[in-house]
Parts: structure tokens; C-alpha cells; sequence
């Protein structure tokens, strides 16, 4: 089975396997976008920072003391670094994440 789409006066032809893939593709940037917006608050005290490299984004997780010296919960950085890993980001020494974007 093939699904049409318009898109600028084009008509692009799917099948349902490409049509999936798009639509978890588009799923998973979104929770990469949700994650960075929940780092917002560590990133204004300078706890956490991110920085784009080429195709990468690379987090960097300040020590527990220093979450605490800022005014966060000391494990605050633990749970920020679980939270990174489950959604793919991988640890590239202390305190840095990496993850490729799409």
C-alpha cells in the first residue's frame, strides 16, 4: 500500500515502512528538543552547558557540589546524566555527553 502526499505541489509516494521511519524520526528530534528545554534552568547557573559541534550536540554536566553551591539538589547532576543516557547520549568523559543529530 503507498500513501500520496502533497507537499509544494509535489506528490511524494510513501510506503508504509518510509512513512513510519519519518514519523518516529520526527518523534525522537522532538524529545532531543524536550531534553535540551529541561536543561534550560541548569544552563542559566552555568551547571550544565551545550554546545554544537558539526553534526553533534555536547552536554557537559558540572560535578554534584557545584549543583550545590548553585542552589539544585546535589544529585540534581545525577539525575540530568541518567536522563541524558536513556535518550541516547553517550558519555565521553567526566561530566560530557554526545549525541549525533539527524
Amino acid at each position: 500500500m503507498y500513501y500520496l502526499f502533497m507537499i509544494m505541489k509535489k506528490i511524494l509516494r510513501l510506503t508504509e515502512s518510509e512513512l513510519i521511519k519519518i514519523i518516529r524520526g520526527a518523534i525522537k528530534e522532538g524529545r532531543d528538543n524536550d531534553i535540551l528545554d529541561d536543561l534550560k534552568p541548569y544552563m542559566d547557573s552555568g551547571c550544565v552547558s551545550v554546545k554544537y559541534k558539526g553534526s553533534y550536540v555536547v552536554v557537559d554536566v558540572e560535578s554534584p557540589g557545584y549543583f550545590e553551591s548553585e542552589g539544585f539538589d546535589k544529585d540534581t547532576g545525577i539525575r540530568i546524566k541518567s536522563k541524558l543516557r536513556k535518550n541516547g547520549f553517550m558519555s565521553t568523559g567526566v561530566g560530557e555527553y554526545i549525541k549525533k543529530l539527524n
